[in-house]
């Protein structure tokens, strides 16, 4: 039957095509598709005073690297200080990634505010909800964390110097 096909040039470049298009499709690795769904009735939103009183640590700090390729990323954080709680100059954090999984997402570079967990695997970002580990580190969000932990600062670092070695190491 296909052979008695009324031009047979053109059934041949028809399923020449076809096969062409299966090629690339089956040699072309599909990259993942997410999506992040709102809970019924939206998202709760949440102060800065709640984010500090649930949050184990925060921090205000610039983020020097990234690890992962996916979710979830690991961001190295140099700190400028803690809010409340403590720990390192250079902070590991993992749990943050695109906000089509519902995280929230950083760059190298990013100047924020970290709320912070910890378990014995090491330091994980901190949700209320979604995307919201981090918050602006705009002088109004510090001094509301700052008053709502309770805590005198543990100041480290100014983030200036950070942000230009961060830049400075961008350029390369």
């Amino acid at each position: 039957y296909m052979w008695n096909y009324p031009n047979k040039s053109t059934l041949i470049l028809r399923v020449t095509l076809v096969l062409i298009l299966l090629v690339i499709y089956f040699r072309e690795s599909p990259a993942p598709a997410f999506a992040c769904t709102p809970p019924p009735g939206g998202l709760l939103s949440y102060s800065v005073a709640d984010h500090v009183n649930a949050a184990p640590i925060v921090l205000e700090g610039v983020v020097i690297a990234t690890t992962g390729p996916y979710y979830p990323e690991a961001a190295n954080i140099q700190v400028v200080q803690y809010l409340k709680g403590n720990g390192p100059s250079i902070i590991n954090v993992r749990g943050y990634g695109p906000s089509s999984v519902c995280l929230s997402s950083v760059s190298v570079g990013d100047h924020l505010l970290f709320y912070v967990g910890s378990d014995q695997n090491g330091y994980y970002a901190f949700y209320l909800s979604q995307f919201d580990a981090v918050a602006s580190a705009d002088s109004q969000t510090i001094t509301e964390a700052a008053a709502a932990s309770g805590q005198q600062p543990v100041y480290l670092y100014p983030p200036g110097p950070i942000l230009t070695q961060v830049a400075l190491g961008q350029g390369d």
